[in-house]
């Protein structure tokens, strides 16, 4: 999703519904565009949500709160 040539990937990120994401980091081997001299850990999930707000034209506030109570659906916390 960080990576500007990663068409496809991106257009998915900013057209599914908001109630169909959540964003993990369970690709260590595959670093942000931004970053390839750091591993991908969880600290960069928070650039993740500025990309992702960015591709979909919102503020990073409403989007954490949806990915977060996404989340917590997905794991049956809620």
């Amino acid at each position: 999703m960080t990576y500007s040539g990663s068409r496809r990937i991106r257009a998915l990120a900013a057209t599914l519904p908001l109630s169909s994401l959540v964003l993990e980091t369970d690709a260590p081997d595959i670093r942000p565009e931004y970053a390839q001299n750091v591993p991908n850990e969880p600290f960069q999930l928070a650039r993740f949500v500025e990309v992702l707000a960015e591709l979909r034209g919102i503020q990073t506030a409403p989007l954490r709160r949806a990915l977060h109570d996404n989340t917590l659906a997905a794991l049956a916390l809620r």
